[in-house]
């Protein structure tokens, strides 16, 4: 995956174990095949906030997919009664359209991973974590 100015800010690979996610610079995540564990491998230097950040947003979500959830690269707010995504490839502007909204009222849902849960009627957000990214 890269980052805005064209540098991989994380690499994915395939483990004997499950998988892999790198971001340089900040840290090792292993993600068994069945997403019930994760373990953390921060750069020392890296704060907890910066670690707690990838896992909620980057990690975790790969680790529900793996467990049969349905996750999306997407952000969302709530509107009324409904919930809109916003989803786009990295740093198209998904995390700044959904923080406009929530600065001018709207429920904020949920940045990068959106937990979809499938209802005969509808599917329906699963909202998580307060955190909006910056930068």
């Amino acid at each position: 995956m890269g980052s805005s100015d064209g540098r991989n800010w994380t690499h994915f690979y395939r483990t004997a174990h499950g998988y892999l996610l790198r971001f340089p610079d900040l840290g090792d995540y292993e993600v068994s095949h069945d997403g019930t564990e994760v373990i953390c491998f921060p750069v020392p230097s890296v704060t907890e906030e910066t670690s707690r950040h990838l896992f909620l947003n980057q990690v975790l979500p790969l680790a529900l997919a793996r467990q049969g959830m349905l996750v999306l690269h997407a952000s969302a707010v709530e509107i009324g009664d409904s919930a809109v995504a916003f989803i786009g490839a990295s740093g198209m502007g998904k995390s700044t359209l959904a923080a406009s909204f929530a600065t001018n009222g709207f429920r904020f849902l949920t940045d990068d991973g959106l937990l979809l849960e499938p209802r005969q009627d509808a599917c329906y957000v699963l909202p998580s974590h307060p955190s909006i990214r910056s930068g």
